[in-house]
């Protein structure tokens, strides 16, 4: 009756024995690409303000970068059109806020 839950934003970086052996995970999921529902689902849950024309520009975008977009809007006060452009022009920038903010939470366990 024990649920193991493991994510990360790296599967590149996950040693072979971790995806590759039976029984270390029963199922594996991929959870990037997502879908209008899901976004809308998100987006709602969140209470964040959204039109046909915002959820279309996030097709296909990852978890965690909706998850930043969704933080710019309420941090920095961006709507949403503009937190999307935001993370459209500076991914770089993102990419490396993800990979400190994975080393400092490691550091802290």
């Amino acid at each position: 009756n024990t649920f193991m839950i493991a994510t990360t934003n790296y599967t590149e970086k996950l040693p072979k024995n971790i995806i590759d052996r039976p029984g270390r995970f029963d199922s594996l999921y991929r959870l990037d690409g997502l879908k209008e529902k899901d976004i809308i689902t998100y987006l709602t849950h969140f209470d964040v303000p959204f039109n046909s024309d915002n959820v279309n520009k996030l097709i296909g975008k990852t978890i965690a970068e909706l998850k930043e977009i969704i933080l710019l809007h309420f941090r920095d006060g961006l709507r949403l059109d503009s937190a999307i452009r935001h993370l459209n022009n500076n991914k770089e920038m993102f990419a490396s806020a993800f990979k400190q903010s994975k080393e400092v939470s490691e550091y802290m366990l």
